[in-house]
């Protein structure tokens, strides 16, 4: 469209709550769902209808969602509610297993009187790829690995990327590590695929270095590049 920005000239009123979300998504690459999101409130189709999700068939810990929201940031969701499932017929999303404090922190961030204030901090960005991955919210997983990528690499960011499928993160953290000299990779150690990984790596890395006469150790603790 040649700009970040959005302008949608739908009904009468202040456009700041209804656009907000959509904005939102357009800035961080997915127009079509902005666009969808837009026009779903604006048009007032379900747009105050709420379901309740409780979690763990838990009533003191029902949380009442909107709607348009969360069936058209999740497929997943909106699945459920629209195919022959008792969710449909209740009007109820059962989330067992789940933590509903997590919960609020996701809805904050797909509606929109209050996504626009909401950061990915490293407090809260494992258990949002978590939710994102399983409901396919494609945008806020997005701006998780998005935030990763800007973390410095560590042997936790190792892990963090192998847990949530980042291949490209993942390699480039390993690659920084083995030159800098980690032979230390602790918890890495104990998943057989990530240490194929790590031994793998060193590989291609001892390649770049052969001049130097590098070879790969290993030794209790893991892997690292000898010379």
């Amino acid at each position: 469209l040649g700009s970040s920005f959005l302008w949608l000239r739908i009904g009468q009123g202040s456009p700041s709550a209804i656009y907000a979300q959509a904005l939102r998504k357009v800035e961080i690459g997915s127009l079509r769902q902005g666009c969808d999101l837009a026009l779903g409130l604006a048009s007032g189709g379900g747009m105050d209808q709420e379901i309740a999700v409780v979690f763990d068939g838990k009533p003191e810990e029902r949380i009442m969602v909107n709607q348009a929201v969360i069936t058209l940031a999740s497929p997943v969701f909106k699945s459920m509610l629209a195919q022959d499932m008792a969710e449909k017929e209740n009007g109820v999303i059962q989330l067992k297993g789940k933590d509903p404090e997590e919960f609020k922190v996701l809805m904050s961030f797909l509606m929109p009187a209050s996504s626009r204030q909401q950061k990915i901090t490293e407090e809260n960005v494992d258990f949002l790829l978590c939710w994102t991955d399983e409901y396919s919210i494609e945008p806020i997983r997005a701006e998780c690995v998005e935030f990763i990528k800007k973390l410095p690499p560590t042997v936790e960011c190792v892990l963090q990327a192998h847990a949530f499928g980042i291949k490209d993160h993942l390699d480039f953290c390993v690659k920084h590590l083995l030159e800098k000299g980690q032979s230390d990779w602790g918890r890495c150690l104990g998943d057989a695929e990530l240490v194929k990984i790590l031994f793998a790596r060193s590989v291609d890395v001892l390649k770049d270095f052969r001049p130097r006469l590098t070879y790969p150790v290993v030794t209790r603790k893991g892997f690292g590049l000898g010379f």
